[in-house]
């Protein structure tokens, strides 16, 4: 369990640890999307359809906007069923990090895949953050999807970035 929690704490630094990213985007992938094309974070395994406007970053695996200092960021651990998660541990987690909790929900991607969604809300440099936390995956795999942006653009972003996550797909010898 303890691994499980620390885990949890990289994955919430992963968006502020720029110099410790798992890998980079391929620069070959177009920075407009036409919200028509999967694009897949190499080397993790997971594809998206990111929001028109978001560009693959060069510092994490994941996207980013620059103008409304938004991101979506992805990791993945393999060996970790799903399906044992302990969401009171989690959101005792969030707590203890200084995370605020906002609420959980249970929500299926566009392929029918279950999964958590948290929204949370830090403050950096006194600019309030909303954190849409996606986690799913399968017998063997946790997939967290982090999607960030300032809580003064949530009109404009939060469903933007709620369909986006709606889009992920994973490797697993579980998909149908």
């Amino acid at each position: 369990m303890m691994l499980f929690k620390l885990y949890f704490v990289s994955a919430f630094l992963l968006i502020f640890s720029l110099g410790k990213a798992q890998s980079s985007i391929d620069n070959s992938i177009k920075p407009e999307n036409d919200s028509n094309h999967s694009i897949t974070i190499p080397n993790i395994g997971i594809s998206i359809i990111p929001p028109k406007y978001f560009k693959p970053s060069e510092k994490f695996p994941g996207f980013i906007h620059e103008g409304s200092a938004s991101s979506i960021t992805f990791s993945r651990e393999e060996g970790t069923p799903y399906l044992f998660l302990n969401s009171n541990k989690i959101k005792e987690s969030f707590v203890n990090q200084g995370i605020e909790f906002i609420s959980k929900q249970k929500i299926k991607t566009n392929r029918n895949k279950h999964g958590i969604l948290y929204t949370l809300a830090f403050t950096i440099e006194n600019i309030r953050f909303i954190r849409l936390l996606y986690i799913t995956g399968d017998y063997n795999t946790i997939v967290i999807v982090n999607a960030n942006y300032p809580e003064i653009a949530k009109d404009i972003l939060h469903d933007v970035l709620l369909q986006s996550i709606r889009s992920v797909t994973f490797n697993s010898p579980y998909n149908e």
